[in-house]
């Protein structure tokens, strides 16, 4: 209940401070209460982490069940922007705003992006070693949505932005055929 709630604090105002006290009065219990459950904040934060891998998980999956061409990756890359730009919140806390990386959960959620990733990669490009072309896709459409995020890219709507996104994709994967 209490990550929940804090995963519909972030969803409806970004840049809430998500203090385990903010969390236990917007769920209604006491502010004692969130201890039993989470040591410190940072162990909050992994776990509203964690939630967010498995969302975030959910969607590519749903967009792409079994990736395996160039087209596929392009849509995974729009549909993670899109994530990305929707839960602007929930994506800062995922990447950077505390928590406990080497949380459990946190680190099975992960592993589960990248395994899901990495056997995408796997089909098609016939890749042995799919991992460190799948950590730079990766990077490459965390960095775009990042940018997207922070603002340091104009949002244009919806249609524009998926197709910014997959130009700019496929810019990037015609270099290596220079």
């Amino acid at each position: 209940m209490l990550v929940q709630t804090a995963v519909k604090m972030l969803d409806a105002d970004g840049g809430v401070d998500l203090s385990i006290r903010a969390v236990a009065r917007e769920a209604g219990v006491s502010s004692a209460a969130p201890y039993r459950h989470f040591p410190d904040r940072p162990a909050l934060l992994s776990a509203v982490a964690a939630q967010g891998f498995r969302e975030l998980m959910s969607v590519l999956a749903g967009t792409q069940p079994e990736p395996s061409s160039r087209e596929d990756f392009s849509d995974l890359a729009v549909a993670y922007v899109r994530f990305a730009m929707a839960r602007p919140g929930l994506f800062r806390v995922m990447f950077g705003e505390g928590g406990q990386r080497g949380s459990v959960e946190r680190t099975a959620a992960t592993a589960a992006v990248h395994e899901y990733l990495d056997a995408g990669v796997r089909r098609w490009l016939r890749l042995e070693d799919p991992r460190p072309t799948t950590t730079g896709l990766w990077a490459f459409v965390h960095g775009l949505a990042s940018l997207y995020v922070y603002e340091n890219l104009e949002r244009a709507e919806p249609a524009e932005m998926d197709d910014r996104v997959r130009r700019t994709l496929e810019a990037t994967l015609a270099i290596g055929n220079g």
